[in-house]
């Protein structure tokens, strides 16, 4: 047997059987499949059993190979951990798919999902009480005035009662009232006002009668009426500390004077100018074409014409004018009307 006539042998570290391999080692090598990877010429067919006159083993061409080899075996088993992998997610997305629509349908929600709408009534010792994301409210302040959508309806949370629903109860408000507020506020509208909850809670709003009297309450502010009030076309005059209506006064115009009691009122849009239970509003001045003149309506004579009197007005002043306004003209003055309010 010639030196190219030896047995054919393995890779496989001696004392190891043929086909089994440590973790981590290049996996056999079939025969002839290093004759495409060897430039030398040579054929390598080392690991087979063929029996004819074997040339020199190319060391270069088999490692070229075996770390061929490696890396689509290396692939191989990444893409193996990969389809793993996202089997596991799909299976897991499956079942929390599954628990979600259990809960669902057990009608229990997260706390994430409920905390928008989580606002409800909850009876406590026979007492109603209003609760926003599992905590109680109105113990703040005087309160909290809160709108329920099922019941479409306003109601009032009175801090002196822990938070209590208000029923059968007149509160009162720093709140936007419309034209029966209390004073001006820094956006110019009139604010602070007395409102009423009836036996449900709900706001009261047009007429209301109660053992004490009859009284009015603003159809979008809830406001009681205070005062001389237009409701429509026809004027009613309300106790300005109870509400209580005290006179009705009959129709009034939708624009001009009305003369009543001995005196002249003023009405623009069914409503009596120069008039305000708010106790710093000192009147106004009003120019009528009728008679091309202009008047004054006294807010301490209920916005009657003044007659005969001394008024001191913030108003234009010319040259004796107190003082000099952002305009750099003058203003505030003391002005007289005669006996026909001129």
């Amino acid at each position: 047997m010639s030196a190219y006539d030896e047995e054919p042998h393995s890779h496989q570290p001696r004392g190891r059987q043929r086909g089994m391999r440590p973790l981590g080692q290049t996996p056999r090598i079939r025969a002839g499949t290093l004759a495409a990877h060897c430039s030398t010429g040579y054929v390598c067919l080392r690991g087979s059993n063929i029996s004819r006159q074997q040339p020199k083993v190319c060391a270069a061409a088999f490692g070229s190979l075996s770390a061929g080899i490696n890396r689509r075996y290396n692939k191989k088993m990444i893409n193996r951990k990969h389809e793993k992998q996202k089997a596991f997610r799909s299976a897991a997305g499956r079942i929390a798919a599954s628990m979600a629509a259990a809960v669902l349908a057990a009608g229990i929600l997260p706390s994430a999902v409920l905390a928008e709408d989580a606002k409800e009534w909850r009876e406590e010792n026979g007492y109603l009480y209003w609760y926003e994301n599992g905590v109680k409210q109105g113990l703040e302040g005087r309160g909290k005035e809160i709108y329920d959508p099922a019941s479409n309806a306003w109601y009032w949370l009175d801090a002196v009662d822990g938070g209590r629903k208000a029923v059968g109860k007149d509160v009162y408000q720093e709140s936007a009232a419309g034209q029966w507020g209390d004073y001006i506020g820094e956006d110019g509208q009139l604010w602070g006002k007395w409102v009423r909850y009836d036996e449900n809670g709900g706001m009261v709003k047009g007429w209301d009668t109660n053992k004490d009297g009859v009284y009015f309450f603003d159809e979008v502010y809830g406001t009681m009426a205070k005062g001389y009030a237009v409701i429509g076309t026809a004027e009613y005059y309300f106790n300005p500390d109870t509400g209580v209506r005290e006179r009705e006064l009959g129709e009034v115009p939708e624009n001009g004077w009305k003369h009543m009691d001995g005196n002249d009122y003023w009405y623009e849009g069914y409503v009596r100018q120069g008039y305000s239970i708010n106790a710093d509003y000192r009147g106004k001045e009003i120019y009528d074409p009728a008679s091309d003149a202009w008047y004054w309506l006294d807010n301490v004579d209920g916005g009657k014409k003044a007659a005969g009197k001394d008024v001191y007005q913030e108003s234009a002043a010319g040259q004796w004018g107190d003082y000099e306004g952002d305009d750099g003209e003058r203003y505030g003055k003391w002005v007289r009307y005669d006996s026909n309010g001129h």
